[in-house]
């Protein structure tokens, strides 16, 4: 999400001199322009802990001339590693980024973890929807859903 939407650039803690609000030795750092210039599908399943906020993703997106045509996120609700930063990220976004992104997705998978269950589902929707676009929408498309495992 950082590299691509631009976002915090972190650092090692070594360098930095500071301390880890995650304890894994990285630190927030410097802000970091995107790179929709060169992904216009994008897709994050189980943010890392550094995910920016979704108003700076918002902010960096909007700053940018390309538009992102599609933005899937995805996460489990049970994913005790990543559940908070996937908030973090999606919330506000869309807000933010206006008409920068045409179709946004924000799936949390019902009794999902951090494990290929989540990401495999979250692969196996993002490369339906990338590949399976054939025209554009006059207005952006926002999705949020909660899917159930059975």
């Amino acid at each position: 999400m950082n590299l691509i939407l631009g976002g915090y650039r972190h650092d090692s803690t070594r360098i930095t001199d500071t301390e880890s609000p995650w304890n894994n030795g990285l630190d927030k750092t410097v802000l970091a322009p995107g790179m929709i210039d060169l992904f216009a599908y994008i897709g994050a399943f189980s943010n890392a802990p550094t995910s920016s906020d979704g108003i700076t993703l918002g902010v960096s997106l909007t700053s940018c001339v390309h538009n992102l045509h599609l933005l899937y996120t995805t996460c489990g609700d049970s994913d005790g590693v990543a559940n908070s930063s996937y908030a973090k990220s999606v919330e506000g976004l869309t807000d933010t980024a206006g008409d920068s992104v045409s179709d946004y997705y924000q799936v949390l998978l019902n009794n999902g973890v951090h494990d290929f269950n989540v990401w495999n589902n979250g692969a196996y929707n993002f490369i339906r929807l990338s590949f399976g676009k054939c025209e554009e929408q006059e207005k952006p498309y926002v999705v949020r859903l909660t899917l159930h495992s059975f």
